[in-house]
């Protein structure tokens, strides 16, 4: 008791979450109820307290006298059956600041236990109260006011570069750490979906349209990887494991070495890419990428991927092929070694000598592999 004393005393009294399926109606009684307007004469007058319902303006269900056939709203949301005890976002959250007990007054007073849908607490896994700081509290009011927020049920992530833990560079959380969901790139510029659990058990808040310079990865590595245009950066690792592999002695050390960069590579398959020219480039380099490591499913499976983006024979030059498509085809040599897609490179690259310098880099690389004897049949 007095630790919790000290704790209250340095970072205020914490907030109970509770949820109501009426956020109108149950802010109307607790507003009462807080004015000591539901006091029986005979009761003992209880403190005040402060309470905060999100969202009060959402449809509800009307107030009055609850009908007894369960209303289509009742049948989506039954806490009996919802192991989580929560809709999938914050209309049913109610957030009280007050001492444990008058919280339980609350919960046990008549006005809510005589009530068909009453204020119920939300528990850990464990039973336990969930309970948010003072200061976290301020942060998501503040939050609610300024950004758009998403609510969902967390799912585990093994994907290695959704999921990475990041730390929060923006106002009001900065310092606090949060999981990336969702990493999309557009025009020049990487967008991020990071979560930080807020609520426990099971609930998380989510910022949306959230920039790389908004997050600090705990990682070096992934900061590195992620910071200013990935699709260049995942570009510039291939090229140098490439040029370990056909122009560097490859001994067992670098070998070592590069399967574990490849491993971290293969992980970043989720990035969003608008631009369909930046589009082709990461889908080349993912299949350049499952080559070198070996994978041969998922090597076909990004080969197919490339070839179902040509609209004419990719082994040939084409005057209409673009950068996109040349990129694509010195991707499909270094798979398949067949020369044909080197050649119909080579011409576009005398027929555009603007291309840009990329082409040459992968060529001098590659340009030294034997090419694997072909028939003269076409893909």
């Amino acid at each position: 008791m007095q630790n919790d004393a000290k704790d209250i005393k340095e970072n205020g009294q914490p907030w109970y979450v509770l949820y109501h399926l009426n956020p109108v109606w149950i802010e109307n009684m607790l507003q009462k109820d807080s004015d000591g307007l539901l006091r029986k004469e005979d009761e003992i007058p209880l403190p005040p307290y402060r309470f905060f319902i999100p969202f009060q303006s959402l449809p509800h269900i009307a107030s009055g006298p609850q009908p007894d056939k369960k209303s289509d709203y009742d049948r989506r949301y039954n806490p009996k059956k919802d192991e989580n005890s929560l809709r999938n976002d914050l209309r049913c959250f109610v957030f009280i600041q007050a001492p444990a007990w008058r919280v339980d007054a609350i919960v046990r007073s008549d006005w809510n236990t005589n009530t068909r849908l009453r204020l119920s607490y939300y528990r850990n896994t464990d039973k336990s109260l969930v309970k948010i700081p003072d200061a976290d509290m301020h942060r998501l009011i503040q939050t609610l006011q300024d950004r758009v927020l998403k609510f969902y049920l967390d799912q585990p992530v093994d994907d290695f570069s959704v999921g990475d833990k990041v730390i929060l560079q923006m106002e009001p959380w900065t310092g606090k750490t949060a999981e990336i969901k969702k990493i999309e790139f557009k025009q020049d510029s990487v967008r991020l979906v990071v979560s930080m659990n807020l609520f426990g058990r099971s609930k998380s808040i989510t910022f949306t349209d959230i920039s790389i310079g908004d997050v600090f990865f705990k990682d070096k590595e992934k900061n590195r990887m992620l910071s200013g245009n990935p699709i260049t950066n995942y570009e510039e690792e291939i090229i140098d494991l490439l040029s370990h592999r056909f122009k560097q002695k490859y001994n067992e050390e670098v070998e070592e070495q590069d399967k574990q960069r490849l491993r971290r590579l293969a992980a970043y398959s989720n990035i969003y890419v608008e631009d369909l020219e930046e589009q082709a480039r990461y889908l080349s380099l993912k299949l350049i990428c499952a080559h070198l490591r070996k994978d041969k499913t998922r090597a076909m499976h990004y080969t197919e991927h490339v070839m179902s983006k040509f609209q004419t024979n990719a082994l040939e030059y084409n005057p209409e092929d673009t950068f996109a498509e040349a990129y694509m085809k010195i991707a499909l040599f270094i798979v398949t070694r067949d020369p044909r897609y080197r050649d119909a490179v080579k011409a576009y690259r005398s027929a555009h000598p603007d291309c840009p310098d990329i082409l040459r880099r992968f060529h001098s690389i590659v340009k030294g592999l034997r090419p694997k004897k072909c028939n003269k049949k076409t893909h």
